[in-house]
Formats: C-alpha cells, sequence, structure tokens
C-alpha cells in the first residue's frame, strides 16, 4: 500500500482530511485480498466527501499499474447531502430514496443515463450504479 501511496497521492490535491487517500488505498487492498475473484478490473474511484462539489475532488486510480487513469474531476453528490453554500456534503445515509450519499467502499455494476437541471440549465450525463460493500457504512 505505501508504493501506491507514494506514486498515486502526488496526483491528488488539497485533502479534506490527511488520512482520506490512505484509508481509501487501505479499504481497496483489503478488499482485494479478501475477494481476489471479484476485483476483475483494479481501479479505485476515490471522491473525497469533505470537499465542496466544485472543487475538483474525484479521481481514476489504476491500482495494477499504479497509474492516474483520470482525475481531478467535479463529482456530483445526492441532492440531500449538503444543505450549505459551500457544497460540502454533511448528511449521509444508506436508506433507499432519500436522496443523500452513502460513504464506504463500492463495487462498481452498470452504467445508466440521466437527465436533470443545474444552475437552471438541463443536462444528460451517465450515472454508475454501485453495490456498496462497507457493512456500516453502505
Amino acid at each position: 500500500m505505501g508504493a501506491a501511496l507514494d506514486v498515486l497521492g502526488k496526483h491528488v490535491r488539497a485533502q479534506s482530511h490527511p488520512e482520506a487517500l490512505r484509508l481509501a488505498f487501505e479499504a481497496y487492498y483489503n478488499y482485494q485480498a479478501a475477494h481476489p475473484a471479484r476485483v476483475r478490473k483494479p481501479y479505485l474511484y476515490f471522491v473525497d466527501y469533505g470537499l465542496g462539489s466544485n472543487t475538483a475532488r474525484g479521481y481514476v486510480f489504476d491500482m495494477k499499474a499504479l497509474k492516474l487513469v483520470e482525475g481531478p474531476f467535479t463529482v456530483a453528490h445526492g441532492r440531500g447531502s449538503a444543505s450549505g453554500a459551500s457544497g460540502v456534503p454533511t448528511k449521509f445515509s444508506n436508506i433507499k430514496d432519500s436522496a443523500t450519499s452513502s460513504l464506504g467502499l463500492y463495487l462498481a455494476q452498470e452504467t445508466y443515463a440521466f437527465s436533470g437541471r443545474s444552475g437552471g440549465r438541463r443536462y444528460k450525463s451517465i450515472g454508475l450504479r454501485l453495490q456498496g460493500l462497507s457493512g456500516r457504512f453502505n
């Protein structure tokens, strides 16, 4: 894990907490060791929810090659997660239809198309269905 943190950590801009990236890597490697057959594509999608949604806070890492695939980029959170103008989410939930984000480690499933409205403008995008793996978090 130390090598990944040394090599990939330099690509991550300021973090909301100094341990955020290390904890994400630790969770990834622990899951990979416990379930090697389920990690078919060794990518980690890291989102620092301690930063505002207007801040580029998302990264995709290739954990096998130890390379940055993409990032930083902006990442949305559930519309019920942030109540202030800062865009920093303060409310998280695992309850279906709560319109809030959930914390933890996920296994990526399929993509889906969606549309919405932001700042008075309509947009179309692609979402990613996730399976929560972190027990008490998701």
